[in-house]
């Protein structure tokens, strides 16, 4: 690690939660994505799938001693800021009761292998997500537990009485539901272009684009927070549950929308404020930023890039509706 890290002192944590914060501005300076670790981890030997780290960062309760490890050294720490860090952990995990219960890997294709003994000072990990469904989805357990960081569960469960879909606007592709902002699964199409989210196949950043809506992947669910805010959930085939959000929890102008592994950002709530002009639909206002979703230059052609940049009233790229499917 750099100099940058020099106030990030595992020695003065003094509980858990402020270990794991700590933990987490390690992970936030490396700019390192979730998935970018887990390639890191794996090229030097070691395993920390996206999921798990998501979830360690997203608790207050001492990780394992070997994914601390892991995680340091795939953002640049050296061997004795690694120990430092360990022994910081064992000193925490000293001062709590052992659990000593057999648990299974968080991780959905969890083997024999996978299954561990928990030390002094760690929680259980939680049970295997629930696998992918795609109508009548319930959105539950581990799936949502790296969805918010507080532990709340919200289960989501798409109605067979959903209302039906209405074409508006005179010859416009968006669609909108008596209630668009409901909860359940959904597409994000631009109001302008017609063109819906997706991830590139090719790509592995889960950054986002417009394409034609049956292009459209990962599956997504419109999740309505407390306090009016929303996360958007991914289903992705590969990567398992995650949520839209800005690439690398950037804060700047101009930064890719991606698809990533759930953690505790604000960066992954959002506004969805309605607007009648330039064109009726939603400005996707990003709550750590305040920044809107944006297709760049209001680009009508397929595969244009979606990004945050500084909320337009008069900027068609930003005006987006909800499909419900």
């Amino acid at each position: 690690m750099t100099d940058d890290h020099v106030d990030l002192d595992p020695t003065g944590a003094r509980t858990p939660a402020e270990f794991i914060d700590l933990l987490r501005r390690v992970r936030e300076r490396s700019g390192l994505t979730y998935r970018a670790i887990e390639k890191i981890t794996a090229a030097a030997g070691e395993t920390l799938p996206a999921s798990t780290l998501a979830t360690l960062l997203g608790r207050e309760t001492l990780p394992r001693e070997e994914l601390v490890s892991a995680l340091l050294r795939a953002c640049g720490a050296s061997p004795d800021e690694v120990a430092a860090w360990v022994a910081a952990r064992q000193r925490l995990a000293a001062s709590r009761p052992a659990f000593g219960t057999p648990v299974a890997s968080d991780r959905a294709d969890s083997t024999e292998s996978d299954v561990v003994t928990t030390d002094a000072g760690d929680d259980p990990p939680p049970a295997a997500a629930a696998p992918r469904r795609r109508l009548s989805a319930l959105i539950a357990g581990v799936a949502l537990l790296t969805v918010v960081a507080a532990g709340v569960v919200f289960a989501i469960q798409r109605s067979a009485t959903d209302p039906p879909v209405t074409v508006s606007g005179s010859g416009s592709p968006s669609a909108v539901a008596s209630d668009p902002l409901a909860a359940g699964l959904i597409n994000i199409r631009s109001a302008n272009s017609g063109l819906c989210f997706t991830e590139r196949h090719d790509l592995e950043s889960g950054e986002i684009f417009q394409a034609p809506c049956e292009e459209s992947f990962p599956e997504r669910s419109l999740i309505p927070l407390d306090g009016g805010t929303y996360r958007i959930g991914t289903e992705h085939p590969q990567f398992g549950a995650g949520c839209l959000g800005i690439l690398a929890g950037s804060l700047r102008s101009g930064a890719p929308a991606a698809d990533e592994t759930c953690g505790p950002q604000r960066i992954e709530e959002f506004h969805l404020d309605p607007v009648d002009t330039p064109l009726k639909g939603y400005h996707i206002r990003v709550l750590n930023t305040q920044m809107c979703m944006a297709v760049l230059g209001a680009s009508r052609k397929a595969w244009a890039a979606v990004l945050q940049l500084r909320c337009d009233p008069d900027d068609m790229g930003q005006v987006f509706t909800f499909d419900r499917l």
